[in-house]
């Protein structure tokens, strides 16, 4: 028996169907109760992982920070990022990044002209 992808055979995969998503060229953006989960077929180098000065995220008026990240094992390659409403009390200034489909196509592009 061959074992499934990671990413389908996550159980949060199951919530997607329940979700409102949104798509963008290459990218699925769905909402899992409070949390944002984005999958994009291009790697989001800014959307890092990290206890101490991390981005904040800005989508939808609201402010997150990148809490898990993965991608799958199996072609095409899917790149999830977790996305955890950024703390009330955390006023540390940070890096700022609004994710929007005009994110999301400049990511595209910069691959683009690095792969040639």
């Amino acid at each position: 028996m061959a074992q499934e992808n990671s990413i389908a055979a996550d159980p949060a995969s199951s919530l997607k169907e329940q979700s409102r998503i949104i798509s963008f060229e290459g990218c699925e953006i769905w909402l899992c109760e409070e949390k944002v989960v984005v999958d994009s077929r291009v790697p989001l180098p800014d959307f890092t992982v990290r206890e101490f000065a991390r981005p904040r995220i800005y989508f939808e008026s609201a402010c997150y920070y990148v809490s898990e990240k993965s991608s799958s094992s199996s072609a095409p390659v899917v790149h999830r990022y977790v996305l955890t409403p950024w703390p009330k009390n955390d006023e540390a200034i940070t890096r700022e990044i609004v994710l929007n489909e005009q994110y999301l196509l400049e990511r595209a592009d910069e691959r683009r002209r690095r792969r040639r």
